[in-house]
């Protein structure tokens, strides 16, 4: 359901964001999310289990191509999501007994963090977030 959310989310942000920077993230975030989705769903149907009834991604997003929010706002929200969603998969990880989901977990989980690291600079580039103090090496 994070997923199918955030793809929602991620529809409207890449129609209405005005950097082609901050639009091809989201993009690509949306693809991302379907993926994982698509990897849930065909887990549940090769178990011949019931596949929860997804709604249209587009469904309930307008054609509003004007930003309600700006980039820099965009680009937080769906950071915070991004890190919700990391977090579900480290609780799922915790929580689950079956070694081939906690496998796919840790493995979605590692895609999930490499894409937020790409957020993150791009928000440090905009001076919309500071770099993190770095360790001398």
């Amino acid at each position: 359901m994070t997923n199918l959310f955030g793809s929602c989310i991620a529809a409207g942000f890449t129609q209405t964001a005005k950097s082609k920077k901050v639009c091809d993230y989201i993009a690509r975030g949306k693809e991302l999310a379907q993926k994982h989705i698509k990897v849930f769903s065909d887990y549940l149907e090769h178990h011949s289990l019931p596949v929860p009834m997804l709604l249209a991604v587009n469904q309930d997003v307008t054609n509003l191509t004007e930003p309600p929010f700006s980039d820099k706002l965009m680009m937080h929200h769906f950071g915070l999501m991004i890190y919700a969603g990391i977090g579900n998969y480290g609780t799922a990880i915790s929580e689950c007994m079956r070694s081939d989901l906690a496998t796919d977990y840790s493995r979605l989980q590692i895609e999930i963090l490499k894409f937020s690291e790409d957020g993150l600079n791009i928000m440090i580039d905009n001076n919309w977030f500071e770099q993190p103090p770095l360790a001398k090496g």
